[in-house]
């Protein structure tokens, strides 16, 4: 399977690696890799979160990307979200741009570092500056038999607080693992916490999610991404589940 970047709307949607105030963007359930250099790649997902919630707690978002390989080990990329409730009422647009390359590449080791950038809301909205890693262990080369992932991320965005406008400082971590079962057919499972930064001060420890994702390549070259996410509950509250589903294709006639 191909490593690729998702960019996956909503932190009520799928809690990952990039946990930040309101209407997020995230890593949808998979490895992180530049894209082939020279290769247009493009990205389009949908995503409902909250089943057996309240409409008004549910949540409907469609996301887009475009993606670039700079180089062999560098890519940069462009996407935007739009989100709404179950009523279709509330929505919120968002827009990022990153930068993500391969500082270390064996057959069993990779180090991969991102650097993304957000806003959500408009004007007067949020902006979210967020650097981060991904560490791979891999069994075989190219993803051909199984291995684990920890991904990293400190999120610097700004938020209301009760005393007026600051800067939050989270952090996020998602372990992983994938099993790829053939050439064309990967599974993969992904666990979140984060350290919350809080308005009464100090910081707080929180799990995310657990997403369950297979992917799949199917014909032309594309690939068929498939995710099933249960949200951990805390405090008390109820546990959600949420679906998302992605296509990934390259841009014909764009590689050099």
């Amino acid at each position: 399977m191909t490593r690729h970047t998702v960019i996956q709307p909503g932190a009520a949607l799928i809690v990952t690696v990039l946990v930040v105030a309101g209407a997020t963007l995230a890593l949808a359930a998979d490895t992180v890799e530049p894209f082939d250099a020279g290769l247009g790649n493009f990205e389009l997902y949908g995503a409902f979160d909250g089943a057996g919630q309240p409409t008004g707690e549910q949540s409907v978002a469609g996301d887009m990307l475009l993606g670039w390989g700079l180089s062999s080990r560098f890519s940069a990329y462009l996407g935007t979200t739009m989100q709404a409730n179950g009523y279709l009422t509330g929505s919120e647009t968002g827009y990022a741009l990153g930068a993500l390359g391969t500082m270390h590449d064996t057959d069993h080791l990779d180090l991969d570092l991102i650097l993304d950038l957000r806003t959500v809301g408009g004007s007067g909205g949020v902006f979210t500056v967020s650097p981060g890693f991904e560490l791979n262990l891999d069994r075989a080369p190219d993803l051909a038999a199984y291995g684990a992932y920890l991904r990293g991320n400190v999120s610097l965005a700004g938020e209301q607080s009760p005393d007026g406008p600051r800067r939050a400082t989270d952090l996020a971590f998602t372990v992983g693992s994938y099993l790829t079962l053939s050439g064309t057919r990967q599974l993969l499972v992904e666990v979140d916490l984060g350290m919350v930064d809080e308005f009464e001060g100090g910081h707080a420890w929180e799990y995310g999610a657990v997403a369950l994702g297979y992917n799949q390549a199917i014909a032309g070259g594309m690939e068929l991404i498939n995710q099933v996410t249960i949200d951990i509950p805390q405090d008390g509250e109820s546990s959600t589940v949420g679906f998302m589903v992605g296509v990934i294709a390259a841009v014909p006639g764009a590689s050099r």
